[in-house]
């Protein structure tokens, strides 16, 4: 009896001590100590499997309840503290690529790219110009990420904001034929049989 619990001592101890990253290194960065296990993850992920043609870019909240300065409060999720990934996911649910929310970004290099285009970009950024199709929800669509996307030769299907910059304003006064769709180059050729 003695013997197993001086190993669940020794264990919670060693616990106590196990870190993944060396804490002198770059201390004013959220993510330093895990970032390491972030990029593994994802370095693993691409080796697994090759992308579809649509990719979908959402994100999920891991339940967390402990003390951490980026732990998220999002009341309409099944788990409503957590830590919050966005994530490239298929049709299926396997994970491409994946990024943890650490906080406000303070580092804004790019002012032109909102946020949510910032993380667009960066979980695209392996696949780019291959022809894929990213399915968004409405944070994730913006006329200007639409257009660095059809650049790279990447397209993009979501719902625009109605307060979003550079949208057509017209529509019917009347209530009927509200809804206006707007379309950027996106058009592909099927083979023939015969």
């Amino acid at each position: 009896m003695y013997q197993k619990l001086w190993l669940v001592i020794v264990f919670r101890h060693c616990l106590d001590f196990f870190h993944i990253s060396n804490n002198d290194y770059n201390p004013g960065d959220r993510l330093g100590k895990i970032q390491p296990l972030v990029d593994l993850l994802n370095n693993s992920f691409k080796q697994c499997k090759v992308p579809a043609e649509n990719v979908v870019i959402d994100e999920t909240l891991v339940p967390f309840r402990g003390r951490i300065v980026f732990r998220q409060y999002i009341p309409n999720k099944a788990a409503r503290y957590g830590i919050k990934l966005y994530k490239l996911c298929d049709n299926i649910g396997y994970t491409y690529n994946l990024s943890v929310y650490s906080g406000k970004d303070t580092n804004r290099s790019n002012s032109n790219i909102s946020c949510a285009g910032k993380v667009v970009l960066s979980l695209m950024e392996n696949y780019l110009n291959e022809g894929r199709t990213l399915i968004v929800d409405n944070f994730y669509t913006g006329l200007h990420i639409a257009h660095i996307l059809l650049d790279n030769n990447t397209h993009i299907v979501g719902i625009l904001r109605k307060n979003i910059k550079h949208c057509p304003k017209d529509g019917s006064k009347d209530g009927v034929n509200k809804n206006i769709y707007g379309f950027l180059v996106y058009f592909s050729i099927l083979p023939t049989e015969g």
